[in-house]
């Protein structure tokens, strides 16, 4: 797992400059390696043909 999406809600305490985010869990995301770089565009691959396609794509 790659993390939680989160969300941050301000939360009044009972004194009035206390304020602290109170986190909420949204959706579990998956972490996938190729998620590290983007594909290159075909026409990049084709006009350098040492350019070889990130993994994943």
């Amino acid at each position: 797992m790659c993390g939680a999406m989160t969300l941050g809600e301000l939360v009044a305490s009972d004194d009035a400059y206390d304020y602290y985010f109170k986190v909420i869990n949204l959706q579990e995301r998956d972490w996938k390696d190729k998620n590290y770089f983007l594909p290159f565009p075909n026409e990049e691959i084709d006009r350098n043909p040492n350019l070889v396609q990130n993994p994943g794509y």
